[in-house]
């Protein structure tokens, strides 16, 4: 159960826990392991596309600009309830800003995943504390009526 917006609990459906290690093989992997997750749900219409292409950002924005060493592996969980999908990455990375940037010319070309995180999702956001840093999105499922 997790709490909505609205102060109602939301069931837990199916969830989804990895640790991947913060190399640049980690957004095919994350890629790989949501995709089967998703497979396996069932009964949800599930934005899977959406969802592979955002979780990709996360981790490779994770690997890229954290400042974390192989000693601390990037915290992938998704949890899905009847009417969202949730992803949320957890690095040990402290520093820096993380917000989304937009294109100012036609030929501006990358660090635009934050901009995609924030244009795709329903909701997301960005938690930071000693320890880390965990940035979170919320996709509708296809029975989410209010999306």
């Amino acid at each position: 159960m997790r709490s909505a917006p609205d102060g109602e609990t939301v069931p837990i459906v199916a969830t989804l826990d990895l640790s991947l290690a913060p190399t640049v093989a980690a957004p095919a992997q994350a890629r790989a392991a949501v995709s089967e997750w998703c497979r396996q749900a069932t009964g949800v219409g599930l934005p899977i596309d959406t969802a592979l292409l955002l979780v990709s950002e996360l981790v490779t924005n994770s690997v890229r600009h954290a400042r974390i060493d192989d000693e601390h592996p990037l915290r992938l969980s998704v949890r899905l309830s009847e009417t969202t999908l949730r992803l949320q990455l957890w690095d040990g990375g402290t520093q820096g800003t993380v917000t989304p940037r937009s294109p100012r010319r036609d030929d501006d070309i990358g660090g635009f995943g934050l901009d995609l995180v924030a244009r795709l999702s329903r909701a997301w956001g960005v938690d930071r504390d000693a320890h880390g840093t965990t940035v979170w999105l919320e996709l509708a499922t296809a029975t989410d009526t209010t999306a």
